[in-house]
């Protein structure tokens, strides 16, 4: 297991970011699949969460090496904010920037001991944000 001091070294950690486009298609085919009514001049909302995690320029694997897991280990999603501070734009190529801001252990009655990860992704236009997804990740770590 992780000493939790090297998992509190990883709090200001910056997340390599990157351009995302979300292209008009691309969002007509998500509205469809989730059976969304179409937004004009706009796209859905739940992109405020996916097109970070696509210009995060990581894998899901990627992101728990930081904490010493595997997906193996049975990492779970803990919580997700997310934040939108105007409307997403079809065509428009957004750049992601991203940072872990906080390392917590705890102990569950049913997982034993767990590490929780949180991390923050702004999606930018310029240096404008327009969206922000807080999420965090738990990372079983045993009896």
């Amino acid at each position: 297991m992780i000493g939790f001091a090297d998992m509190e070294k990883l709090v200001g950690k910056a997340l390599p970011g990157g351009p995302v486009t979300i292209r008009h298609y691309e969002d007509w085919l998500l509205t469809d699949a989730v059976g969304g009514m179409p937004v004009q001049e706009s796209i859905h909302p739940i992109w405020a969460y996916l097109a970070p995690i696509a210009g995060l320029r990581m894998t899901w694997d990627d992101i728990f090496a930081l904490a010493d897991a595997k997906a193996a280990d049975g990492p779970m999603l803990g919580e997700i904010d997310m934040e939108i501070f105007e409307p997403l734009e079809p065509e428009t190529t957004y750049h992601v920037t991203g940072e872990i801001t906080a390392v917590k252990r705890k102990v569950g009655k049913a997982i034993g001991v767990f590490d929780l990860m949180t991390f923050r992704l702004d999606l930018l236009a310029g240096e404008r944000p327009v969206a922000r997804s807080t999420q965090s990740l738990i990372f079983p770590r045993g009896a």
